[in-house]
């Protein structure tokens, strides 16, 4: 996806259809807010999903 900014719904999508109170958990402080609606940086989103995986990861050796 090529967009400066996507609207809540487009990211919530782009980061695999998350339900609303899990994506504004752990986006809720990266939203943009222009007028009444909520939009969201793609690179924003791609770190935030990139912290989640790493936390998950098992450390080596256990």
């Amino acid at each position: 996806m090529n967009k400066a900014l996507l609207r809540e719904d487009e990211a919530q999508e782009y980061v695999g259809g998350l339900p609303e109170r899990t994506f504004d958990k752990y986006f809720g402080d990266h939203v943009i807010r222009l007028g009444k609606r909520n939009y969201y940086r793609p690179k924003d989103l791609d770190d935030v999903v990139a912290s989640l995986v790493y936390g998950s990861q098992p450390e080596a050796g256990k």
